[in-house]
């Protein structure tokens, strides 16, 4: 009886350790994922695109991807787990990551319609951290109709540039309004407005905002405007003023939006 229960005892602990050996190794292969490189395709869940500490999975550009790294830089050695620093991304590395370099790399140097694909930065989940991982991946990410992060296949500077650039701006469902902000969404051929480079009003804000500045912003709107409305244009560029809470020190931010059938259909 000795002998049974001491072979049942050692099949038991082998399969102990051949269990613990398996959830190792998945663990480990969890943490060991690829570290994202510059030009890298990557997944990310749905329900966490917009958050900077968020499981990413680095996949051919070939397949459905929703978010692209353009750069990636070392993680400060002197800085603490991820999840401790998620909320600073923008202060401690935009420097760093910046739009400069960003608009660089998708090719959207000169234009003057702004796409609907956005800077993120993406930072390794703390296991990963824990395990070694001191990476911070500049990613970018372009948008659906809904806001959501946008699936595609190939990489955004190349179908930016092969595909029809009206599926890529900012449009209005409705009419622009100031003293808040305007949400947008994806543009089609119904669409009526088309946002465009914004414009910074200066001076300070009175009572009367945003009415005592909203003929000086849409002046400046018209002006960035120039070049971008066909000849014989009827409809005015607009200025949708930021919401006042926003501005505590003056200098009013305006988004400005142009007909879309005034449009020449350029970027710039």
């Amino acid at each position: 009886m000795m002998r049974v229960k001491f072979v049942i005892a050692s099949v038991s602990a082998a399969a102990l350790a051949m269990s613990a050996l398996a959830l190792t190794g998945q663990a480990a292969h969890a943490v060991d994922a690829p570290a994202p490189k510059a030009n890298s395709c990557l997944q990310v869940p749905k329900s966490k695109a917009w958050e900077n500490v968020a499981p990413i999975k680095v996949v051919s550009c070939d397949t459905l991807h929703n978010s692209e790294a353009f750069k990636v830089i070392p993680y400060p050695a002197n800085l603490g787990a991820p999840s401790t620093i998620a909320d600073r991304t923008w202060e401690l590395f935009g420097s760093k990551c910046t739009y400069e370099g960003f608009e660089k790399w998708l090719g959207t140097t000169k234009f003057r319609v702004p796409v609907r694909v956005y800077r993120i930065f993406r930072l390794p989940t703390d296991e990963q951290w824990k395990a070694g991982a001191r990476w911070v991946a500049c990613t970018a990410m372009a948008l659906d109709k809904n806001g959501d992060a946008r699936s595609v296949k190939g990489t955004l500077p190349s179908l930016l540039k092969s595909t029809p650039l009206i599926d890529w701006l900012a449009c209005l469902g409705g009419t622009p309004k100031s003293g808040e902000w305007n949400p947008t969404t994806s543009c089609t051929s119904k669409s009526k407005w088309l946002m465009i480079i914004g414009i910074q009003v200066e001076g300070p804000i009175g009572p009367d905002y945003p009415k005592d500045v909203q003929a000086e912003a849409d002046a400046l709107c018209a002006e960035s405007a120039k070049g971008l409305l066909k000849k014989g244009a009827k409809t005015k560029p607009v200025a949708g003023l930021g919401p006042k809470s926003d501005f505590p020190d003056g200098d009013p931010f305006a988004e400005c939006f142009i007909a879309m059938a005034d449009w020449t259909g350029k970027a710039s």
